[in-house]
């Protein structure tokens, strides 16, 4: 937030050692929003603005960079990663040429940003109790951990084993491995990959858990991305019937489960995805624990089969957040859960 909110960005954002002051900041945070930035430096003022390309919360911010009367404009990236409880930052700028990056340097831009980051740092101290939680503006609202269930639908709603034939053949489902007959091209984007990219922790059922235990930490662990990321992303396991496990980093959850769910969500830290589980899917919809979906929808149809939203009389009002379609024809749409 230190870098979002315009009270707080002014506080760090000038070093000190700089003889330029920030006389106006307005900031409109969201992807497609723009920010403006007005300096003086005695009788002399310089405005920089620019475009927001990319806002990901608590992870990632991308925008352009412009100055009045310059074209020169690089792309900042700034990523935000959690290590043991520290914040990993890393600020990368990319010019548009070498000419433009030998210009920054002999503005002496490469000499602020350590200066800038240990304001920030010595702005968060200072307003942070003990037990490291802001005591300012930036815990108005206790951050949370959103719980999104992402799957893979065919159009008419079954998400029954999409990855092999056998592995979920409840029902007599005869059709597992259909989502296989999509994978195409690298280039083309991967929304399973685009989506968890980010994720720290992932929620299984008891049956999901044992077919990616079986998997991934063995036949499955050179394939490219997941390989890594199904073996060292946290797993929590909600199960009665599992006693112990032994695929690494997975975490069983004990007592009542759903209560544990919500003590989860409480706790500071990176969302929670929830992969295939349909039984425990249902569970968490029932019991209004989802905070959105990522729904991979496959332009197929299947006549039977496991669906996400059945038959039921629980109702939920959504709100589409975003929207993306691959040259495959596979559209992913983000929807957001309205409370009250």
């Amino acid at each position: 937030e230190a870098w979002c909110k315009p009270e707080l960005f002014k506080k760090w954002w000038v070093p000190k050692s700089f003889p330029i002051t920030l006389v106006s900041c307005e900031m409109d945070v969201r992807t497609k929003g723009s920010y403006r930035l007005t300096f003086s430096a005695g009788d002399q003022t310089a405005e920089f603005f620019g475009t927001y390309l990319e806002v990901a919360p608590h992870s990632r911010l991308v925008w352009t960079n412009e100055e009045r009367g310059t074209e020169a404009a690089p792309i900042t990236t700034v990523t935000f990663e959690d290590i043991n409880g520290a914040t990993l930052v890393i600020v990368t700028d990319l010019y548009p040429s070498k000419a433009a990056l030998d210009e920054a340097l002999g503005k002496g831009s490469s000499g602020a940003m350590p200066e800038q980051l240990q304001q920030l740092y010595q702005m968060m101290a200072e307003a942070c109790n003990k037990g490291g939680h802001m005591k300012t503006e930036l815990d108005n609202n206790q951050v949370k951990r959103k719980l999104i269930i992402i799957t893979f639908l065919t159009l008419n709603g079954v998400m029954q084993a999409p990855g092999g034939k056998d592995e979920d053949t409840d029902g007599n489902f005869k059709h597992g491995g259909w989502e296989m007959s999509f994978c195409g091209d690298a280039d083309d984007g991967n929304p399973m990959v685009e989506n968890l990219v980010n994720a720290r922790a992932l929620l299984l059922g008891r049956k999901t858990y044992d077919n990616f235990a079986a998997y991934w930490p063995n036949s499955g662990k050179d394939v490219s991305w997941f390989g890594e990321f199904m073996n060292n992303t946290t797993k929590y396991i909600a199960s009665k019937t599992l006693h112990k496990t032994d695929w690494k980093n997975s975490v069983l959850l004990k007592g009542n489960i759903l209560e544990t769910i919500n003590k989860l969500k409480k706790m500071d830290g990176k969302n929670i995805y929830v992969l295939g589980s349909g039984n425990l899917a249902q569970t968490l919809m029932q019991n209004n624990l989802v905070d959105e979906y990522v729904l991979m929808i496959y332009q197929m149809t299947l006549g039977e089969g496991k669906r996400l939203f059945q038959n039921n009389d629980h109702k939920q009002n959504l709100q589409l957040i975003n929207s993306k379609i691959t040259n495959r024809g596979i559209l992913t749409l983000n929807y957001k859960v309205k409370r009250g």
